[in-house]
């Protein structure tokens, strides 16, 4: 078993706050209105609380993009009028434009009604584990643990180990879940791998391009939900027999690769908050697995319990996860190759778990932040 690192440099728009009058040449989306502090934004991709019955104007920064390009919390996606939530703002991967467009939208005066699709999920059931910042871990997927590897994360204190679901007997996630560890266990969610299991369970057509470095996978198009979904449920269902406090799904940001599918964020977001809503439904925890892009990092924070992700001090894009934290919610950080004496103290200052790992992730080598 190996992991898939995503390892992607994004090409992002790096702006910084500026006057309204000069917001077409330095910001792609930003809100103006009465709640946001003296009537501006911060030009950093982030996230704001809103009233109801308050107007906003959006300035949009691609011609035609309007306020239904907003990312809204409550799940109501694209096109829906905007309520009282967290409003997102990021910035198009295309770069800046060169028209602005300006609309202006009044939020609903009633109260949102609760949404009660099973992709709107947004909270584990009444008396599930959390996973609060401050963690003592480990990322042992590609090979089983011992009892001297379940000893590695300690015996007191908030401990997690994430291990391959497939390849982890019940009796190996009781041993764990005895110790007083959380128990998350690994499944791909965003590709097709020959080896597992229920690989004859994808039909060909959803399956895209081969996973660069690993021949045997292939990126499965999660547009399909109607067809993946009884799948995953079923992988689901196996880790939820076996014992598994929640699950890690990895590559649940393909939406940036080179899948063979015309693949949008959007489509990335609801396939996720999919599975996310039925690993809840199965009183299971789910984590965001890397996709540290800052307008997908907050679309998908208000749908799952923690984060993790790869190398993010690496390609200095850790910053998106500090909504994370900010809801008390940990961020399992792992670097490879950057010395964990430049990056732990980056970690520990913005309240990370950080791992320096090797790219094996067995047991050990292993250093704690």
């Amino acid at each position: 078993m190996t992991t898939k690192p995503h390892h992607r440099v994004l090409g992002r728009v790096k702006a910084s706050a500026l006057a309204f009058v000069l917001l077409a040449a330095s910001a792609a989306i930003v809100l103006v209105g009465p709640h946001i502090s003296s009537g501006s934004t911060s030009m950093t991709p982030s996230a704001y609380t809103v009233q109801q019955g308050e107007t906003y104007t959006v300035i949009a920064g691609k011609l035609g993009m309007t306020a239904s390009a907003l990312a809204v919390a409550n799940g109501q996606g694209v096109n829906a009028t905007l309520s009282a939530g967290r409003i997102l703002f990021y910035y198009p991967p295309t770069g800046l434009p060169t028209t602005m467009v300006a609309t202006t939208t009044t939020l609903a005066t009633t109260a949102q009604p609760t949404t009660t699709t099973a992709a709107s999920t947004t909270t584990v059931p009444s008396g599930a584990l959390r996973l609060l910042p401050g963690q003592t871990w480990n990322w042992q997927i590609s090979s089983t643990p011992t009892a001297a590897d379940i000893a590695i994360v300690g015996t007191s204190g908030p401990r997690m180990l994430d291990v391959d679901m497939e390849n982890s007997s019940a009796a190996t996630i009781a041993a764990i879940k005895a110790q007083g560890i959380v128990a998350i266990c690994y499944i791909e969610t965003g590709s097709w791998e020959n080896y597992r299991s229920d690989a004859a369970a994808y039909p060909a057509s959803v399956l895209g391009s081969t996973m660069g470095g690993y021949p045997d996978e292939r990126y499965v198009d999660i547009r399909q939900i109607s067809v993946l979904r009884p799948i995953i449920d079923a992988r689901l269902d196996r880790a939820k027999a076996k014992g598994c406090d929640g699950i890690e799904p990895d590559i649940d940001d393909s939406y940036s690769e080179s899948t063979g599918f015309p693949l949008t964020m959007a489509d990335q977001v609801a396939f996720n908050r999919q599975i996310a809503a039925d690993a809840h439904a199965r009183g299971m925890l789910i984590l965001l697995k890397n996709g540290a892009d800052p307008a997908f990092v907050p679309a998908m924070e208000p749908y799952v319990d923690a984060a993790l992700n790869e190398q993010c001090n690496q390609y200095v894009e850790c910053a998106p996860y500090a909504i994370f934290i900010q809801h008390s919610k940990a961020v399992f950080q792992v670097e490879y190759s950057v010395a964990a004496t430049t990056f732990c103290p980056k970690d520990r200052a913005a309240g990370f778990d950080g791992l320096k790992k090797a790219t094996s992730l067995t047991a050990l080598p292993r250093t704690a932040c």
